[in-house]
């Protein structure tokens, strides 16, 4: 719960520009990654890093398990959590629900590019939420966020990690 009292509307809102604008800018250059140059501005980098110095929640060494889709917030979550306390390990996971595969690939490649050029870990788990929607006879949304928060803890437990971001 601390966490999320640094993420203030303004400051959230400041970083989500800030990446669109960088990626509206990488579109009219595409480079090979188009989030190369962005790094996170420096007000709410800095509110995260003190609140990990000031509070128990994560330690210097301790692995991070963030849950990344591809999309603005979960870009910014990976890049405000690498660069705030460089000496965690983070793993970005991106989860395919397999509901969107003209999508999935390109954002599975853009994540784990955004992994590499973090110099964090990457792992892709695939999940079956058309089938096991059906069998538990729930909606497509509720089976998927069930599944998708499974996966993070069964990687939570397989890293050993700390703790999971989303």
């Amino acid at each position: 719960m601390a966490v999320l009292t640094i993420f203030t509307a303004d400051c959230w809102r400041d970083y989500r520009r800030h990446v669109e604008e960088k990626a509206h800018e990488a579109a009219d250059t595409p480079p090979l990654n188009p989030l190369k140059n962005l790094t996170p501005p420096t007000l709410l980098r800095n509110r995260v890093a003190a609140l990990l110095a000031t509070t128990d929640l994560l330690k210097s060494g301790d692995t991070l398990i963030v849950g990344v889709s591809g999309g603005p917030d979960s870009v910014a979550l990976l890049h405000i959590l690498s660069s705030a306390q460089p000496q965690l390990r983070c793993i970005a996971v991106y989860i395919d629900h397999g509901l969107r595969p003209d999508e999935t690939g390109g954002e599975i490649e853009l994540v784990r590019g955004l992994a590499r050029q973090l110099q964090a870990g990457f792992e892709r788990i695939a999940v079956d939420v058309i089938t096991a929607a059906r069998q538990d006879k729930s909606s497509i949304e509720e089976t998927a966020r069930i599944l998708r928060y499974q996966a993070l803890e069964e990687m939570r437990r397989h890293y050993q990690a700390a703790a999971i971001a989303v």
